[in-house]
């Protein structure tokens, strides 16, 4: 097990368990508790704008849209569709990295950054 694992120590009964630190590293930002409801209604809403992304991408869905015909832009309605979806998401996570910049939330108040 890597060094950073095992919280920096060369013990091995502590390579089993894991310390603290990597649990409160590797928890997710939208569960933290010191967000404000501002933070977390903003990280949901991305949250449920991939989730709709994806299941836009599967089979009920997908199935409306898999034609060839009409043409838009000179592409297939299908490839249009894709690449409306793509420029989408990319928006979405420009504006969600932005606002994180503006607002200096990209890391939790009293939390170290790496």
């Amino acid at each position: 097990m890597k060094r950073w694992l095992r919280g920096g120590s060369d013990n091995l009964a502590s390579a089993n368990q894991p310390s603290q630190e990597i649990f409160r590293i590797m928890r997710p930002r939208l569960f933290s508790s010191r967000l404000t409801p501002t933070h977390r209604r903003i990280y949901r809403s991305v949250v449920v704008f991939f989730v709709l992304i994806f299941l836009a991408l599967i089979w009920p869905v997908a199935t409306l849209f898999s034609h060839a015909r009409p043409l838009v832009l000179g592409l297939p309605f299908y490839l249009f569709y894709l690449a409306v979806l793509l420029i989408g998401s990319f928006l979405v996570l420009l504006s969600l990295y932005l606002w994180e910049n503006r607002t200096g939330s990209s890391s939790d108040p009293g939390e170290d950054s790496f």
